[in-house]
């Protein structure tokens, strides 16, 4: 509990209550909430990647081990704060999170995703060398129960459904979706498209494959020599 209250100390600082569900603004007007944790056991499947919490380490907090985890639905970090609430992490401060248990990175990044549409939110850092980084946009949607439209149907519940995950690169100091179509890959980079195109033969690339996409973003970032 002492470190959960250091972690709040450190958000919060000097924050006050706006109204009766604990949304705190913090000394810079940035929100920070705290809400009661979520067991909806109505829906099928999950808003969380993992639904358990598991250790996490924060790196502005490197020393402190807390319990954490990712919902995929609303794009938020939960931090477990005891007495059934979570604290959520305000996705515009830069925060770089481990799960402790799978070496898996999270990090709020500055981002253009597939529609074009800036955004800032949390990325998983898939691979990253000191040119460029392979992240991804993780994320669930939330599908309504459908009524049955005759006796001889059943109804559908309401459910959570996984996304296929958006892959962006981190190239030349901006963050911009990637695409796992070869045709559309190759417009995006149109002074490299032939030597890439000829990379992707030769060493028989399958942009749907996590690892081949960071053979890719290697390759890319390796042109600019």
């Amino acid at each position: 509990m002492k470190k959960i209250k250091m972690l709040l100390i450190a958000l919060c600082c000097t924050c006050y209550a706006i109204d009766a569900q604990n949304v705190n603004v913090d000394s810079r007007g940035r929100i920070v909430s705290i809400r009661a944790v979520d067991e909806n056991t109505d829906t099928e499947g999950s808003k969380y990647i993992n639904k358990n919490f598991t250790p996490i380490v924060i790196a502005q907090f490197k020393d402190k081990i807390y319990n954490g985890r990712y919902n995929a639905l609303n794009g938020e970090m939960e931090v477990n704060i005891g007495d059934n609430k979570v604290l959520l992490l305000d996705n515009n401060v830069d925060y770089e999170i481990k799960f402790s248990q799978s070496s898996k990175l999270y990090r709020t990044e500055s981002f253009i995703n597939n529609k074009g549409v800036s955004k800032k939110g949390f990325l998983v850092v898939v691979n990253e060398t000191n040119k460029s980084a392979l992240l991804k946009e993780e994320s669930i949607t939330f599908h309504k129960k459908v009524n049955a439209a005759s006796s001889y149907e059943k109804d559908i519940p309401a459910r959570y459904v996984r996304n296929k995950d958006v892959y962006y690169i981190d190239y030349n100091d901006t963050i911009t979706y990637i695409s796992q179509k070869k045709k559309d890959l190759l417009k995006a980079f149109p002074n490299e498209a032939s030597k890439l195109k000829s990379f992707i033969k030769k060493n028989k690339i399958n942009l749907k494959e996590e690892g081949d996409l960071i053979k890719v973003v290697d390759y890319i970032s390796s042109l600019s020599k």
